[in-house]
């Protein structure tokens, strides 16, 4: 991060040099009780005066702002969301500040009303040039080396957390983002002189530290940055495009819009577009949960509740407004949908539903039987059981002392026949696609590969298809992301094994290149020999 002292304008100067009495926990908690003040009376110079002035300007430096929102630097604090009830005086504030290291302070703020009681978290830098409010993830973004391409500064730990695809992607995926939202070309121009920070963790743990919750990534709305493990982080970097291409985005949305339009383009985390329709389908068909069920925050959280269900739901129901109408009709559901905390928690399902309709010209039946026919209509698109060819132009075959395979191309898929030699024991093999991974970062390790094989070392493993009697998974270590997924617990017609062959199709373009560039290796067991 550019860590150096900005010039602070002199109402900052003036309002952060005030007199200070006693020891520094009683300065920061003098000066958190002013920004508490500052906020009662909507002052929000000085409120950004109690700030340190360089993240004040980090979270403007893109222009994104928040529809009604004048302290974009804290604005999902719960803090300030119970700020009304403090101005009204139907609430009190207590502070407590602890010393992390001489010059790093953590408080908690706790807000009490009659019914409820919350707790803030803050921080506070202490040095010569005075004492300043700073972002939690300040305290452990040191020694990084940084990566400038063309969308991004990109900061990281190691050289071993890069390879040539994923730096080359996350720029590619910005200008696919902007192309299907309709990004103008200004700011992305703008975006491109300017850059996001992004903040490459090494591991989920420091995804957490950095965050103060729980993450293997997020696109944090406060200061406009992504902090995630994964690079590209398709999914957050979505998230980011999304608020920055439209003119006037409220600063909480339904989550059915946001993570619906971000998994059509980006998937979700460790996983791509295309692994959800069979989750999906799922769910549907058993009726664990239906479109209805994701239609407000309180249901999508709650009803729902997990991650797993409710992406994919979503993302087949914001595909079915985007095909009913066009992405427009999504991009003003988006800002029709969004609002303050109190607009998201009183939004019922019936207004959702009436603000869909406005926008597709469609009935809610209709854009929810489309949803439903998404889901269904493939569920299995780029990797599916058997094959559709067993002779042919073979682009590769071996064998061990379990295995025979053959893979023979024919009319954009590759066809894997693998013949047992034995019906004893259980089926579960691995191929491994290993190629160059460049010149620039031959350091590379694959996280996603060291969870799999964490006995065997990472050697310039591209891509990983794990088979059993029942699933197929094709892995990308470069993207560290599952790319393609067939379980026969999601199919009736399940026709992976027969007899004593294994048989399944991948489709062409789930491969960045032809089979036939990479070096595959058969290994008898789910691990590498």
């Amino acid at each position: 991060m550019k860590r150096k002292i900005l010039l602070a304008v002199l109402a900052v100067c003036l309002l952060n040099s005030g007199p200070l009495f006693g020891t520094t926990e009683e300065n920061i908690t003098a000066r958190i009780g002013q920004y508490i003040d500052a906020l009662v009376k909507s002052d929000y110079v000085a409120a950004a005066g109690l700030w340190h002035p360089q993240y004040v300007e980090t979270c403007g430096r893109l222009g994104i702002k928040y529809r009604g929102v004048e302290n974009k630097y804290d604005c999902v604090s719960p803090l300030v969301e119970n700020i009304p009830a403090i101005r009204s005086g139907t609430a009190s504030w207590t502070i407590a500040v602890s010393m992390i290291d001489p010059a790093h302070y953590r408080a908690i703020v706790k807000v009490a009303t009659p019914d409820t009681a919350i707790s803030s978290e803050y921080y506070a830098q202490s040095d010569s040039s005075g004492i300043f409010l700073i972002p939690r993830f300040w305290l452990y973004l040191n020694n990084l080396s940084v990566l400038k391409t063309k969308y991004f500064d990109l900061f990281y730990h190691n050289p071993d957390q890069l390879n040539e695809f994923a730096v080359y992607d996350v720029d590619r995926f910005v200008e696919v983002a902007a192309a299907m939202l309709g990004t103008p070309a200004e700011k992305l121009a703008q975006l491109e002189r300017t850059r996001m920070e992004y903040f490459l963790a090494e591991s989920e743990h420091e995804v957490a530290e950095l965050l103060g919750f729980p993450s293997r990534g997020t696109f944090l709305m406060t200061s406009d940055i992504i902090i995630s493990r994964y690079l590209p982080d398709y999914h957050e970097i979505a998230r980011f495009m999304l608020a920055y291409s439209h003119p006037d985005p409220g600063l909480y949305v339904e989550p059915f819009v946001d993570r619906g339009i971000a998994c059509i383009l980006g998937g979700r985390f460790g996983q791509a577009v295309e692994v959800m329709p069979q989750i999906a389908n799922f769910t549907l068909k058993s009726e664990l949960y239906s479109m209805n069920d994701i239609l407000t925050f309180q249901s999508f959280h709650n009803t729902v509740g997990n991650i797993d269900f409710s992406f994919p739901l979503s993302c087949f129901l914001m595909q079915a407004v985007i095909d009913t109408s066009n992405v427009a009709a999504a991009m003003r559901s988006y800002a029709d949908l969004s609002g303050s905390v109190s607009e998201i928690n009183g939004r019922t399902s019936d207004v959702t539903k009436a603000v869909l309709e406005k926008n597709t010209g469609k009935t809610w039946g209709q854009i929810d039987s489309l949803a439903c026919a998404f889901a269904s209509v493939d569920p299995f698109p780029n990797l599916k059981p058997g094959t559709i060819a067993d002779s042919g132009q073979v682009v590769f075959q071996s064998g061990t002392a379990e295995y025979l395979l053959r893979v023979i191309y024919s009319d954009g898929w590759y066809n894997f026949l693998i013949d047992r030699t034995s019906l004893e024991k259980p089926i579960e093999g691995l191929i491994t696609l290993q190629g160059s991974i460049g010149t620039r970062f031959r350091a590379y390790k694959s996280f996603l590969w060291h969870e799999q094989f964490p006995t065997h070392v990472y050697g310039s493993h591209i891509y990983g298809i794990r088979f059993s009697d029942s699933e197929v998974g094709v892995y990308d270590y470069f993207t560290n992301r599952l790319i393609a997924k067939y379980v026969s617990g999601f199919d009736t017609s399940n026709k992976l094994v027969s007899g004593k062959q294994v048989s399944f199709r991948i489709k062409e373009n789930v491969f960045r290149d032809r089979l036939d560039g990479y070096v595959l290796q058969l290994h008898s067991s789910g691990t590498p020999n």
